[in-house]
């Protein structure tokens, strides 16, 4: 199993690392009203500021997710506000990999540290200066990843 910007809980709770829930309601009712300006905002929080071609990939970003109707917006960060896995992690006995930005300013980072811990048969691949949108901006490093942990774990 590999997981990439991943987390088992995206709401903060005791303990557990994450967004704060008021943040999430915020969103939430945002996306009623203006719902350009929310995807706007995520998409800039999916990038590290250092990350090369940032504007360009925030408008693209921004742009596409204009196409996800918006019921199913909603419906995701309703998802997102209530789904809890944490209890599910210890029965995952697969090889995992946990890849995760330094930098991730949707997931914290202290999320995929938490992936690592509560799943009895993880590594956890942490890229240095890197946000949430891995696979855009750093898609060489997660795919060496990838096939080590493959490499690792399924060699023919």
């Amino acid at each position: 199993m590999i997981s990439v910007g991943g987390t088992a809980r995206m709401k903060a709770a005791a303990g557990h690392p994450g967004v704060a829930e008021r943040r999430l309601a915020a969103m939430r009712a945002r996306l009623d009203r203006n719902p350009r300006h929310v995807l706007d905002e995520f998409a800039e929080l999916c990038f590290a500021p250092d990350e090369a071609g940032v504007p360009e990939l925030v408008a693209q970003y921004a742009t596409a997710a204009l196409r996800i109707s918006h019921e199913s917006l909603a419906a995701g960060l309703q998802f997102l506000d209530e789904v809890d896995l944490r209890d599910d992690l210890r029965h995952i006995t697969c090889p995992v990999l946990v890849i995760h930005g330094e930098a991730d300013a949707i997931v914290p980072p202290a999320s995929a540290h938490h992936l690592e811990a509560a799943l009895p048969n993880a590594s956890l691949v942490t890229v240095p200066g890197a946000g949430h949108a891995l696979l855009h901006t750093h898609s060489d490093t997660v795919a060496q990843a990838i096939g080590s942990f493959l490499d690792a774990h399924f060699s023919v």
